[in-house]
């Protein structure tokens, strides 16, 4: 049914979307620092 492929879609995006979120603040954070040179 819809309701299924709804579920299993969001089951799978959701969790990539949080990883890719969770990777860009790190690589954010990391270039942000070297940019400003503080700890």
């Amino acid at each position: 049914s819809n309701g299924d492929i709804l579920v299993l879609t969001l089951a799978i995006v959701i969790p990539t979307v949080a990883g890719a979120a969770v990777v860009v603040v790190y690589v954010l954070k990391k270039k942000g620092r070297i940019l400003t040179k503080t700890p």
